[in-house]
């Protein structure tokens, strides 16, 4: 949902110290040029990428699609795109809709504007809690119940770099994903302009 100036950069450092590289999904009202904290903020959209993380489109006003006429998703979808490719230099393809929510009709409009779109399956519950030991312990309640009634184990995590405990987790988080024996694999960009997804966190 950033990125936002209070708490992206320490997030970026995190995982620089980790060595890990992250997808950004942005929404781009945040990263609105004619105001003076956008235009910091758009200067941090670009950070991100000549850090080495993929940046998506998360839409212009993070609003849910569903709701929306054909030209306002339209809209949402196009100018976050346009914002994104100013602020970077490069038009994302990989496309997150807001809460998740999305239906036949707005999964075809952005089908056919070229997207690619990636949702998640394990939710690190950091917009929900309040410390960065309660995301943690959202995060395996969430992974062991899908193991337990899907058989899942692993997959691609969601977290938000606009609250401060998502930094502030991520070392203990990964610690505890390491004692478990899981790891991070890395989302590569292959080839063209679609880059290859694979789940972040894998047995």
């Amino acid at each position: 949902d950033g990125p936002d100036e209070r708490t992206t950069p320490r997030l970026l450092d995190t995982l620089d110290e980790l060595g890990l590289k992250a997808l950004f999904f942005l929404t781009t009202d945040r990263i609105d040029e004619t105001t003076e904290r956008g235009s910091r903020q758009a200067a941090l959209a670009r950070e991100l990428a000549s850090r080495g993380h993929l940046v998506g489109n998360h839409t212009e006003t993070h609003r849910q699609l569903p709701t929306l006429e054909d030209t306002e998703v339209i809209h949402e979808l196009e100018l976050a795109s346009d914002r994104i490719e100013t602020a970077i230099g490069s038009r994302p393809v990989l496309f997150r809709p807001p809460g998740g929510a999305r239906s036949r009709r707005t999964q075809e409009i952005a089908d056919r504007l070229g997207y690619t779109t990636v949702l998640w399956n394990i939710g690190s519950g950091d917009f929900q809690v309040r410390s960065a030991a309660e995301v943690v312990t959202t995060f395996f309640r969430v992974l062991d119940r899908r193991e337990r009634e899907n058989g899942e184990r692993g997959g691609i995590v969601l977290m938000h770099d606009i609250h401060s405990r998502t930094a502030k987790m991520l070392p203990r988080l990964l610690r505890s994903l390491n004692s478990e024996g899981y790891k991070i694999v890395h989302i590569v960009p292959k080839g063209g302009r679609t880059p290859e997804i694979d789940p972040i966190v894998v047995a």
